[in-house]
């Protein structure tokens, strides 16, 4: 009976390690495919090709919660002119880091965009539909 029990408690033993082990193993998968789409969004950035940059980030934020990709992703949308969601993102980043080093830097880049965003004019969106199909619109000489 008694060795039994201790088969039992070894086999318990064992699956433990083994879960606790495959588990570690699943958190490290996720972590390096957060870095794979950090670094990808990162070249997206360089190019300039800010939507592609913005969605490969956020599927880093999925795997990897981390400070620095809301910070980044801030910065994309800072870059793509949209300037509401980068103060958003900025703030949130202070939330989340509230000890960050360049905590102060940010706070002024808050209050900088902030500035900018009260200046504007308000910001609308125009659909046309052209029938027949096939016509272009221009305005200020871009198509």
């Amino acid at each position: 009976m008694v060795g039994r029990s201790w088969v039992a408690q070894a086999r318990w033993l064992l699956g433990l390690v083994m879960l606790l082990l495959s588990s570690s193993a699943l958190a490290q998968t996720r972590q390096e495919r957060a870095k794979e789409f950090f670094e990808r969004g990162r070249q997206l950035y360089a190019e300039k090709r800010w939507d592609e940059a913005l969605e490969t980030l956020m599927q880093a934020y999925v795997l990897d919660p981390n400070p620095v990709l809301v910070y980044n992703i801030a910065r994309v949308h800072e870059a793509k002119d949209d300037l509401e969601n980068a103060v958003r993102f900025f703030e949130n980043y202070l939330k989340i880091a509230p000890r960050a080093r360049d905590r102060g830097a940010v706070q002024r880049k808050i209050k900088e965009l902030q500035k900018v965003i009260k200046t504007r004019p308000p910001r609308g969106y125009l659909t046309l539909v052209a029938v027949p199909g096939g016509g272009s619109v221009r305005v200020d000489g871009l198509v």
